[in-house]
């Protein structure tokens, strides 16, 4: 902070709850956040302007001279930032009449955090760069995770930042982003354990293990975040589904598996025991035909006739019927709510217990 030339640049800190911005009361109204509150609705959080002028907007490590691995930290965007996303950011850009235009397709802002050690993570606090889907376009208003693990183990890490509606000194977008839980732990809700027979393969409908999110059009990605050790089992990801094949051995661990939504992330943490005891649940399909009502309260019935097996996501039989006859109805009533699996001779389906 300069108090004699009136600006300032790197770490700032906030206690202020509108997020609301007007131009009139810049000097107070920069340092609100687009959340209004900290992370996990902590009171303070800090303001970042990595600014040129004052130099690299760097975290430094401290506890180790040899440097440390960062977990990473919670960031939104400043209410200054999603004010112009709305309504321009008041100067036109180079050969452009913009100065009061929205974001549209092919507008960004990403900070980058670059380490030492020369590896470098970018994260977009504002994505209009799809022009097949605009759905997926967003401007982050919620606080949201960036791991930096990647990173590695780093002495400093640097703040840049860089985004559309250029002018003569590069973006026009305020350049500005909203830090807190430095180094913490990001929040992981936990699915049930999921139980694989070491000689065989079980499936997750990641779907169903989720929060129930309205995407309105957008995409819906999964990623592994943290894997399980490949001595125990393999695990692939396609679309919604995570495979877990065992190597035919016992043993236990755990993966984490992440889905964004425009910019928004949530983690699910499913626990994972390689037990020979175990049935096999493989070639899960999430089609609902064959059953009916899904979801069910009390009863439900399948369209076909033969072998009924059901199974909780753990992969524990709750359910065995040799020679079940079509449309006989199956009493769920005492069933704890959640997904189950149902399988009718050589084909499986899944089940919602409400």
């Amino acid at each position: 902070m300069n108090p004699d030339q009136s600006f300032w640049g790197a770490f700032g800190y906030s206690n202020l709850t509108a997020t609301t911005f007007n131009m009139a009361n810049f000097t107070k109204d920069q340092f609100n956040s687009a959340v209004g509150h900290g992370a996990n609705n902590s009171a303070n959080y800090s303001v970042v302007y990595p600014s040129s002028y004052l130099g690299n907007t760097t975290l430094t490590v401290t506890h180790n001279a040899d440097g440390d691995s960062i977990s990473g930290f919670y960031i939104t965007n400043t209410a200054w930032v999603k004010h112009v996303s709305l309504h321009g950011t008041g100067i036109n850009s180079t050969g452009q009449e913009d100065k009061d235009k929205p974001f549209t397709t092919g507008d960004w802002l990403k900070l980058t955090a670059k380490a030492d050690n020369g590896k470098e993570i970018e994260f977009y606090l504002a994505d209009y760069r799809d022009n097949k889907n605009t759905a997926n376009h967003y401007t982050l208003d919620s606080w949201q995770w960036l791991d930096l693990r990647s990173l590695g183990k780093v002495k400093n890490i640097s703040f840049t930042m860089d985004g559309t509606r250029k002018g003569k000194y590069g973006t026009l977008i305020p350049t500005y982003f909203c830090m807190d839980d430095l180094g913490g732990v990001r929040n992981i809700a936990t699915a049930d354990t999921l139980r694989v027979n070491p000689n065989s393969s079980n499936e997750v409908i990641l779907d169903a293990i989720f929060e129930a999110i309205n995407a309105n059009g957008a995409d819906i990605v999964y990623s592994i975040t943290d894997s399980l050790s490949n001595t125990l089992a393999t695990t692939s990801l396609v679309a919604n589904k995570l495979k877990v094949t065992g190597k035919k051995h016992e043993g236990k661990g755990f993966i984490i598996v992440s889905r964004v939504v425009k910019g928004q992330r949530a983690f699910v943490k499913i626990p994972v025991v390689l037990d020979n005891k175990v049935s096999s649940t493989t070639d899960i399909h999430t089609e609902s035909i064959g059953i009916y009502p899904n979801p069910a309260t009390e009863v439900f019935s399948i369209n076909t006739s033969g072998k009924v097996d059901i199974f909780t996501r753990s992969g524990m039989n709750v359910y065995s019927n040799a020679h079940y006859t079509a449309h006989t109805p199956i009493n769920v009533s005492n069933y704890t709510p959640g997904v189950y699996f149902v399988r009718i001779n050589d084909k499986t389906l899944k089940l919602i217990v409400k």
